[in-house]
């Protein structure tokens, strides 16, 4: 059953009651990693395994992602700010346990040359 989640905005990155936070590196420019994050939805599946189907919607203003498993979200973008920042809210969806959720990408360029063993 579909659930319709509480609308929050980006201050709620500071005042969710759980945060997850991870960080990664990759070899990839933040351009490019912005725009196969935030221009081309439909490609998701290819890179992110959990993912069967993205799709963007309103115009661009929002997306549905169904997940291997048969988890269904619609999002709302709240913050598209090339290359750097992406951040989506979930308005709708069939997971158990949400009350509110919203996730934001920073993407910037690694700090220097990797060493090896780090």
């Amino acid at each position: 059953m579909t659930r319709r989640l509480r609308p929050v905005g980006l201050d709620f990155l500071e005042r969710a009651p759980a945060r997850l936070v991870f960080t990664a590196r990759a070899t990839a420019r933040p351009e490019d990693l912005y725009r196969a994050l935030a221009e081309e939805v439909t490609g998701w599946p290819a890179w992110f395994g959990a993912v069967s189907l993205a799709r963007p919607t309103g115009g661009g203003a929002g997306r549905e992602i169904r997940l291997r498993g048969g988890v269904r979200f619609q999002e709302t973008i709240v913050a598209a700010e090339a290359p750097r920042r992406y951040a989506y809210r979930v308005d709708e969806t069939n997971a158990p346990g949400l009350s509110a959720l919203l996730e934001e990408w920073l993407l910037a360029p690694a700090a220097g040359p990797r060493s090896p063993g780090t």
